[in-house]
């Protein structure tokens, strides 16, 4: 396990690895590491590996000559707190985020990042700080104390892989607690900080924190003289769901086809999961879908019949791993009693989930949605933006631009976009005091 802290303030931006020892955190030249703030702050900070805690702590000074604040909230003088995957610490003048790494799994004592599944049942668990020779075994970071010595197994059954949960503290499938579940394709396993995908022969390790980011600098959109996006800016991190609000016209529907490279940018750049739009062969790779706002389903066939021949059009899986999917997918979405009904029949929010179900089949990465409640009774429209909150639980990135300014409290972060500008970027707490005392001001 490694820790590593990232420090952004008028110095720059820089990453150092966390040693086990004590590190003090200030503005003296004496200090482990040292910060530029707005004032002389030594020793203001230190940090100390637990290996109780598996993670390190830390610690504030006591008196506390200035406000640290840890993830939004004001640390208290001598406060002592355990860091978590992610953490942000803010002083002022200074901006530091936290990061835990886990060690590679390992089989045989060898890292490995694809283990392949056959007539051998496979244990999934904390290793042995000594190692081990199991080849029907692999090991998690030793160090990791969420992690059961027998936490996960792998059975053959059949055609078929199931997955069952030995932990002492649970495991998610797909977002949820289960106890023994079937394995199809594009499932996806949590164990602590450990994201594992089931390709149908294999679990591979995945890293959603990279593949499923977005990235925009300076994106310029024109149309002839006219500027409908204008030099938008943006950072969004894996597992967030994200909501471009904005009036008719202002443009927001312009930055979502801008991102996701339906309509590229006149000018500037975009990456998704680190990649440029313009290599198309590794975004195929991360996997991006797209719900534009009007459906695009053939109407005279049943769901499932329209989602089974999506995925045979898009997958190359065995006939009997379609059908598991396709009847996972009907039933996570709330379809499985529309099941054979015809696509011609369904309500709006019936048939938005269709077309949100066909483009979840490849298991993207990210998931760009058009106006997605457009058209949707109050009831059926928040049923969806909760579905789609939902997803996230996998590390799925949700996009979606929406005029519903009453469901915005769902969204993990909110974009305004006003006159092809980028006036607004926060959670809706912050949306709400922004735009209040803007009111105010006026």
């Amino acid at each position: 396990m490694t820790g590593l802290l990232r420090i952004v303030d008028a110095s720059g931006e820089r990453e150092t690895e966390l040693s086990r020892g004590r590190m003090t955190i200030g503005t003296s030249r004496s200090d482990s590491l040292l910060i530029t703030a707005d004032g002389d702050f030594p020793s203001l900070l230190s940090l100390t590996w637990d290996a109780r805690r598996a993670t390190w702590v830390l610690y504030c000074s006591l008196p506390l000559a200035a406000p640290v604040i840890v993830n939004r909230r004001a640390a208290a003088p001598g406060e002592q707190i355990p860091l978590t995957d992610l953490d942000v610490i803010e002083v002022p003048g200074s901006f530091l985020q936290f990061q835990r790494t886990l060690a590679s799994p390992l089989r045989s004592g060898k890292p490995i990042e694809q283990i392949p599944v056959d007539n051998e049942p496979v244990v999934i668990g904390r290793g042995d700080p000594q190692g081990t020779a199991d080849a029907n075994r692999i090991d998690l970071d030793s160090e990791e104390i969420a992690i059961s010595r027998v936490h996960a197994l792998i059975e053959p059954d059949g055609q078929d892989y199931f997955l069952t949960d030995r932990s002492r503290l649970g495991t998610e499938l797909n977002g949820v607690a289960f106890t023994r579940e079937r394995l199809v394709f594009g499932d996806r396993l949590r164990i602590s900080s450990y994201i594992f995908e089931f390709t149908g022969d294999a679990i591979r390790l995945i890293h959603p924190e990279s593949s499923g980011t977005v990235s925009a600098e300076n994106l310029t959109v024109m149309a002839g003289d006219r500027r409908i996006l204008d030099q938008v800016s943006l950072n969004i991190v894996a597992g967030e769901f994200v909501g471009v609000l904005g009036g008719s016209g202002h443009g927001k529907t312009t930055l979502l086809n801008a991102l996701c490279g339906i309509n590229p940018p006149t000018s500037g750049e975009v990456r998704l999961g680190g990649v440029p739009l313009a290599d198309r062969a590794r975004l195929r790779e991360i996997g991006i879908g797209y719900v534009p706002q009007d459906d695009i389903v053939h109407r005279e066939l049943t769901v499932n019949e329209a989602i089974t021949f999506s995925a045979k059009l898009r997958l190359r899986l065995p006939r009997h791993q379609i059908d598991a999917l396709v009847s996972r997918i009907t039933r996570r979405l709330g379809l499985a009693p529309h099941a054979e009904q015809r696509v011609a029949d369904l309500s709006g929010g019936q048939l938005k989930r269709v077309s949100i179900a066909i483009e979840l089949l490849a298991k993207p990465s990210i998931l760009f949605l058009d106006e997605p409640s457009s058209g949707l009774d109050p009831a059926n429209e928040e049923a969806l933006m909760t579905l789609l909150q939902s997803l996230t639980l996998t590390k799925l990135t949700v996009v979606c631009t929406t005029h519903v300014l009453q469901k915005a409290y769902l969204f993990d972060r909110i974009l305004v976009v006003q006159s092809g500008k980028l006036i607004f970027a926060g959670d809706s707490d912050d949306a709400r005091r922004h735009f209040l005392l803007q009111t105010g001001a006026e």
